[in-house]
Formats: C-alpha cells, sequence, structure tokens
C-alpha cells in the first residue's frame, strides 16, 4: 500500500536524517520538527511512501522504500510564484497518476486544493493533516481568501486530523467533521532535570525561542523588557532564526538594551541553557499568526519553566494561568510586561514551577500520535 506525503518543511533532509539514523542503528526519536514524518515512516515501516515538500533547496532522497523530494521555491517574487503553481500542477499529477492508494496532505493553500480535487477525480481517499489555525479574521484580504478556501476543501475530504484541542475545537466550529486530533511526545528532559541545577541570579532572566519575526510579537517584547528593566535587572534572549535577526542585534547595540541574540541552537543544548539561566519563558505571538499548538511552551514546562503568552488561540489549552504560567489578554507592551512581572515575582514563582513538575508527565506520553491519527483516517 503506498503512501504519498504532502508536507512543509524540507522532506529531503527529514528523509535523509531518518536515514542515518537507522543506518547507524540509532533509536529514531518521535519529537520535535521532524516528528510528525519520523511517527509516519515507523508506523509504516517497509511501506512504499513518497514525500513532498517546497522549500529553498531543491533535493532528493531515497531509503528503501522511502523517497523524500524537495522542490524549490526559492528566487524573486515572480519566480516564487511560478515555481509553487508548478508545485501545484505536480501535486495534481502526482495524486491523480494512480500511483498512491493513501494520500496524506499537511499543508494548506493550492497544494491542498490540487491534491483534494485529484483524489475526487481519481477516487481515492485523502485526508488533510491541520497543524496552523484556520482564523484570518485579523489578517489580508487574500489570506482570508485563502483561508475560505482552504475551510471549503477541509469539508470535503476524506477525513481531517489535527495537532491539538484548540484546531480540533477550531475545526468543528468551522463546520468540519469529527476531526481527530494527535500529540507529538515531548522530550522526557528528566536526565537534564537531576543534571542541571538554575543558577542563582539577581535578574529576571527571560527567553523567547521560535521564529525571529515581527507577527510573533518580538518587537512588544522588547519594549516590555526594556520597561522592567528600569526597575530590576532584567534580561532577554532570543534564540532562533528570521527576518529580525539584525534588528535584535541592532537593540543592544544602538539602543543599549538587555537583549541578547543567541541564534538557533541544538535541541539538548537548549534545553540545558534554559534550566541553567531561565526563569520565563515569553512566548507573545500576535492575534494575526495562526498559531496552532506551541510546542516550545509544552517543552518548557517539562522543564519546570514557568510560561507567559497571550489568552487566545491555541494558548488558553496549554496554560493555565496561575498554574503553569500567566495569560495576558490584549496584545500590548502593558500587558506583556504586567504578566512577566507577575510571573517573576516571588512566591509565586516557586509554586508555579512545583504545579508544572506535577503536570510533566501528560505531556511526555501523549495518547495518540499522528502516525495513529493518519491510521485511524485511512484504515
Amino acid at each position: 500500500m503506498s503512501f504519498l506525503y504532502i508536507k512543509n518543511g524540507d522532506a529531503a533532509r527529514q528523509v535523509s536524517t531518518y536515514k542515518e539514523k537507522v543506518s547507524d542503528g540509532r533509536s529514531v526519536q518521535i519529537s520535535g520538527p521532524d516528528s510528525f514524518l519520523f511517527s509516519l515512516l515507523t508506523s509504516i515501516e517497509g511501506q512504499p511512501i513518497t514525500v513532498i515538500s517546497r522549500s529553498q533547496q531543491a533535493a532528493r532522497v531515497d531509503f528503501g522504500q522511502i523517497r523524500g523530494i524537495t522542490v524549490s521555491d526559492a528566487g524573486s517574487s515572480i519566480v516564487k510564484v511560478a515555481r509553487r503553481v508548478t508545485v501545484a500542477i505536480h501535486t495534481f499529477l502526482m495524486v491523480l497518476s494512480g500511483r498512491y492508494k493513501k494520500v496524506v496532505c499537511g499543508v494548506g493553500g493550492s497544494r491542498l486544493w490540487m491534491a483534494w480535487l485529484a483524489s475526487v477525480l481519481r477516487g481515492r481517499p485523502m485526508i488533510a493533516s491541520r497543524h496552523n489555525s484556520l482564523l484570518t479574521v485579523e489578517m489580508s484580504l487574500i489570506t482570508r481568501l485563502h483561508g475560505a478556501v482552504d475551510r471549503w476543501v477541509l469539508r470535503r475530504v476524506s477525513r481531517v486530523i489535527c495537532h491539538g484541542p484548540f484546531l480540533k475545537e477550531e475545526l468543528c466550529e468551522y463546520g468540519i467533521r469529527d476531526p481527530i486530533d494527535f500529540e507529538v511526545p515531548l522530550v522526557d528532559f528528566n536526565k537534564i532535570n537531576s543534571e542541571e541545577e538554575k543558577s542563582p541570579s539577581d535578574h529576571l532572566r527571560i527567553y523567547y525561542i521560535g521564529r525571529v519575526e515581527r507577527e510573533k510579537g518580538l518587537v512588544e517584547l522588547v519594549e516590555s523588557v526594556v520597561q522592567i528593566n528600569k526597575s530590576r535587572p532584567t534580561s532577554l534572549c532570543v534564540v532562533g532564526n528570521g527576518s529580525m535577526t539584525d534588528w535584535v542585534e541592532q537593540q543592544r547595540k544602538q539602543f543599549n538594551a538587555p537583549v541578547k541574540y543567541l541564534g538557533a541552537m541544538d535541541r539538548d543544548d537548549l534545553a540545558r541553557e534554559l534550566k541553567r539561566n531561565c526563569d520565563v519563558l515569553a512566548c507573545p505571538s500576535k492575534p494575526d499568526f495562526a498559531e496552532g499548538r506551541c510546542m516550545v511552551l509544552l517543552e518548557a514546562m517539562v522543564l519546570n519553566i514557568p510560561v507567559v503568552a497571550p489568552n487566545y488561540g491555541p494558548f488558553p489549552f496549554i496554560v493555565e494561568s496561575g498554574l503553569t504560567g500567566v495569560l495576558f489578554n490584549k496584545h500590548n507592551v502593558a500587558n506583556i510586561q504586567a504578566a512577566l512581572e507577575e510571573i517573576g515575582s516571588q512566591p509565586g514563582y516557586s509554586e508555579l514551577c512545583d504545579s508544572i513538575s506535577r503536570l510533566r508527565e501528560q505531556y511526555v506520553c501523549p495518547p495518540r500520535l499522528f502516525s495513529d491519527a493518519v491510521n485511524l483516517a485511512l484504515p
């Protein structure tokens, strides 16, 4: 039974990583950014599967019955549009060919639309895997139209699976029947928790992890930290990649802001860094960023680190305000600042850490993985 999995990210790189782990006899850890694919590959071991994605650099990797294809969409705006149209047509033809008995589409937009249309014409079942919010009310007209077509198609595919309870509830509200939710198992950081201790500091040490982009609320977060630093020693460390990395460095060099850019970090190194030096993790995403689950908050809580996040989207499904972190309402500097100051105060901080420790196990061993949801949707 052959599979076609259409996804985001770099499929060729992910298959290459899987190949290296299996060839070296290492265990394949189903967590982190590769978890969806690794979960599926482990589940269907021995069955042929083609995994295709769109990213900066074209590549192809074959490993036994597994084929990973990354199609390039790099170039100028016109070139990108042309390449994306080409990829959508290629997706349509792949599904229409009939070589694939099961189709899993983990993307939105033209590739989702073309895959669904071809599956209908070919009479093949296709499931859609949703990872981001469908809410587009505060976005541009083009994005809202894009979202409306996505929702129309999602109501008509064979089945929809989704990452986490927030997306399941949202899908139901949009009239999508019986979505199947799944979770990604978090790395059990028990070893790191036992080996590393919090280093003493008189600073409130705030960390941000994720895409370094404006829509993630980074500007407001930096302004909040600058304000807090006026009354008590406070610092912000930014981890990740994105278009605003130079801006972060500029705030430190030109304006003497208490901000440090650490770049991207290895998973275990980052966990140790957080365990030693992080007092609170901030995730101030704006309402116009379509968050679906936000795994970094769950990973922080497994490390006994309280979090600050907005009171909308997936965040109320993750953070219990006053128990595992603090949720703020309207997205502005004053509210972010107040939430950070609240969570950094004593004795509330130590109480939060105790609560998080008790909740760790439910995040490390989820009841249903991505592969389980695929198998339920495509028996």
